[in-house]
């Protein structure tokens, strides 16, 4: 299973009815960033809602490393090594933008917030800050690191949520929209941002309708149009595909 992370098998997902999901099925290679859209209602988000364990499918399987992971919660999948962002933030605003990253990080320092924020134990404390703070550095952040997330323009929030979800330590990333809503200044930076990734060891699916990001970023990109994949493969090749420029189009 070296050669795959992530597999879809025939996933359905039903809603009064509708299919949102109709019998998706795909692989993602590690260290390979991959994109997934489609118009609005096309089921990405129920697909990515699938994958992480929020949703549990009506049919089909999902398997990350080589392990059955269709039936676990979001909590366990995490564990595994598969950490995700959403399109609402969802980040705590009256805590600082460090506070933020050290409560993403796997084992927090206690199991309180209190704890994982204020734990007296210094050694280890001082090594989660440390690690925390590389990851702001790594997004342009560690500036910062003192100020409450809320504070932050929303920009800089969605550059935050990226930088948490990199301090969970995951080896598959699920973005969802990383750019939306984004000025281009701040598009640029993610966009560069999540090109190093691969080279970290690191594999991205991403969900986005900003079409110029997603030619510059991937490996590799699945068409989704009413909860079918429609076409795949090559930006070149799937951007020219009747199939898909009708569903743009319609």
């Amino acid at each position: 299973m070296n050669e795959v992370i992530l597999e879809c098998r025939n996933l359905i997902k039903t809603f009064d009815g509708i299919r949102a999901v109709d019998g998706v099925s795909l692989t993602v290679a590690p260290q390979q960033i991959v994109a997934i859209i489609g118009p609005n209602g096309a089921g990405k988000t129920t697909l990515f809602n699938l994958i992480t364990g929020f949703l549990t499918p009506d049919a089909g399987s999902i398997y990350f490393k080589g392990r059955n992971i269709t039936k676990l919660p979001p909590n366990k999948i995490a564990q595994l090594g598969l950490a995700r962002t959403f399109q609402d933030l969802r980040l705590i605003h009256r805590l600082t933008v460090l506070e933020n990253v050290l409560l993403a990080r796997p084992n927090p320092l206690g199991e309180t917030w209190y704890g994982a924020i204020f734990a007296r134990w210094q050694k280890s404390e001082l090594k989660e800050r440390e690690i925390a703070m590389q990851w702001l550095q790594f997004v342009g952040l560690a500036s910062q690191a003192n100020e409450l997330a809320g504070a932050l323009s929303y920009g800089q929030q969605k550059l935050l949520t990226l930088a948490c979800c990199l301090a969970f330590g995951a080896d598959l990333l699920l973005l969802d929209e990383p750019v939306s809503g984004v000025a281009p200044a701040t598009i640029e930076q993610l966009v560069d941002y999540i090109r190093q990734l691969p080279k970290m060891g690191k594999t991205v699916v991403f969900i986005e309708h900003n079409l110029e990001v997603v030619k510059q970023l991937v490996d590799w990109v699945v068409v989704m149009d009413e909860g079918k994949v429609i076409s795949e493969g090559k930006w070149d090749v799937v951007s020219q595909d009747a199939k898909v420029l009708e569903a743009y189009l319609a």
